[in-house]
């Protein structure tokens, strides 16, 4: 009889090759257009990131995009101004073992934008850009044999399977998409000269995953400062409106058991003034463009170490290391913020803004809890009884709290957000509440031993004459469980029973029992059947 090479069912799968994550600082003096006035205060500079394309050369990777920093200020004539001014940013970086098998996903992240007067008609804006980048490459595992052999044959294999997982990765992203809104004033509210200031922040509200896609909902919240009729005197007026966004994406890969994170990209705002029916300016349109990019885990079960050697024929067999990432889930944590300050001389509040700084997660020894450490930094434009303008600005730490109680912080990532502020006025005094949210993304690595390829030899049956009921073995150094198990025709578990072994780790230079494994007489597999 011809040896006879077992069939493998084979799947693909992506497993994580290379992470890591990098930081850019920027740093740009700009002055300002000839048309603004001097500035004398900064009451606030915000960042926002435009991500742009890598460029793949070997194993070489460069990253560019744009930043767009939103400065607002008060003049030197106590009048509010905003500048707009843009930059680029790049990095290179090395990734080892990229192919063209590979898929590599970047996820940019601006932290801790701070803007200086330099002089009254320059400044200094200073920032960080992360860049968390993943490598994911395709490999296959042959997860389980079926022996090619009669059907008498295959029913005395007794086959044994441990079970591996691997972390599976989908990115799903949508560009481009476009969303267009009007707000309307009171009627009651004076019409609109000049629009000061504007911004737009886009914030998770869920995503729900299907088979085949998912449902993200977003909740994008708009800010505009501007300037209304008034012959006797400035006056400035702010407007909040808040609105829902829901976007299907497809993605085949994608089924039930899949979680993960999703972020937002604002790429253009536009806007501008309207008349309503009373032929006045009180409408505010707004038009803008952001892109969706999706990156969500499952696990998946592969079953990689086959005992098919433990047939009544003799085979031979390739072995190998499966390296994997296995999703470990995710853990939710929350904090509250409330903080009361004094000002007494405080009429009216315009333009509130919080911005949620980050500081990493740590796992406290004592309470077995994970913590996040961050800084809420809320800043404001506030109105005298004066009639005059100042900047405010506080900030107040937070720590977040999580529910799961194990150390996740070596092998983890966390996202962080600001579902709910306010900044309101009580009595004499500004009062500041809101709420902070955050999940962390769980991973784990395992190396397992799998099998590769398998000979089942149907010409050379094993000798069992002579063997004894139980043998008596000295493994060498490093020796793995399963080669002792094919050198004696037996099974893994066998050898674990025998000897109390939990952990292949833990074999050790001990002496083994390995009984003899007892074969099933030919008519079971006749009543089997």
């Amino acid at each position: 009889m011809e040896n006879t090479e077992s069939r493998a069912m084979s799947d693909k799968y992506l497993t994580n090759s290379f992470a890591d994550d990098g930081l850019i600082e920027l740093t740009d003096d700009f002055v300002l257009p000839e048309h603004l006035d001097d500035a004398k205060k900064i009451i606030r500079c915000e960042g926002t990131l435009r991500p742009g394309g890598r460029y793949i050369s070997g194993q070489e990777v460069e990253y560019e995009g744009e930043m767009v920093y939103s400065v607002l200020y008060i003049t030197d004539s106590n009048s509010l101004k905003n500048v707009v001014y843009k930059t680029k940013y790049a990095k290179k970086f090395s990734v080892p073992n990229l192919s063209e098998n590979s898929e590599m996903n970047v996820f940019p992240a601006v932290d801790s934008v701070e803007c200086k007067l330099v002089n009254p008609r320059k400044m200094n804006v200073r920032c960080h850009v992360f860049l968390h980048y993943q490598v994911v490459s395709e490999e296959s595992c042959s997860p389980t044999f079926i022996g090619d052999t009669p059907e008498e044959d295959m029913a005395s294999c007794e086959t044994q399977k441990n079970e591996a997982y691997f972390m599976r990765t989908v990115t799903a992203e949508k560009r481009e998409n476009r969303v267009s809104r009007d707000f309307e004033m009171e009627s009651s509210a004076k019409p609109i000269k000049e629009i000061i200031s504007c911004s737009l922040q886009m914030q998770s509200a869920g995503c729900s995953v299907r088979t085949g896609g998912l449902s993200v909902r977003m909740k994008a919240v708009f800010d505009c400062v501007y300037l209304v009729k008034n012959d006797d005197d400035l006056e400035y007026a702010c407007a909040t409106k808040t609105f829902d966004l829901e976007n299907d994406m497809n993605a085949p890969e994608l089924s039930e058991d899949f979680e993960g994170r999703v972020c937002f990209f604002v790429q253009e705002l536009s806007v501008s003034l309207s008349k309503d029916s009373s032929g006045e300016n009180r409408v505010i349109e707004i038009d803008f463009t952001y892109d969706i990019l999706a990156r969500l885990y499952a696990n998946e079960l592969c079953f990689p170490v086959s005992d098919i050697y433990s047939c009544d024929f003799e085979c031979a067999a390739e072995s190998g290391v499966l390296g994997t990432e296995k999703y470990d889930g995710c853990t939710e944590g929350s904090a509250d913020f409330s903080e009361t300050v004094d000002a007494p001389h405080v009429v009216e509040i315009m333009a509130p803004r919080a911005e949620l700084r980050l500081h990493g997660v740590r796992f406290d020894a004592t309470e077995q809890r994970m913590y996040a450490d961050a800084d809420v930094l809320a800043t404001a434009v506030t109105k005298g009884d004066d009639g005059r303008i100042a900047a405010f600005e506080r900030n107040i730490p937070v720590r977040i709290k999580f529910r799961d109680g194990y150390d996740h912080s070596e092998r983890s990532s966390i996202q962080a957000e600001l579902p709910s502020f306010e900044i309101k006025l009580q009595g004499d005094s500004i009062q500041l509440t809101g709420e902070v949210e955050a999940k962390i993304f769980n991973f784990e690595n395992e190396n397992k031993q799998i099998v590769r390829t398998v000979h089942v030899m149907h010409d050379k049956p094993r000798d069992d004459t002579n063997k004894l009921p139980i043998t008596f073995y000295y493994p060498d150094d490093g020796e793995q469980l399963w080669n002792i198990a094919k050198k004696y025709g037996t099974t893994e578990e066998i050898i674990r029973s025998a000897n109390d072994i939990t952990d292949d780790n833990s074999i050790g230079k001990k002496v083994l029992l390995i009984p003899a494994k007892r074969r099933k007489p030919l008519f079971s597999k006749v009543i089997s059947k």
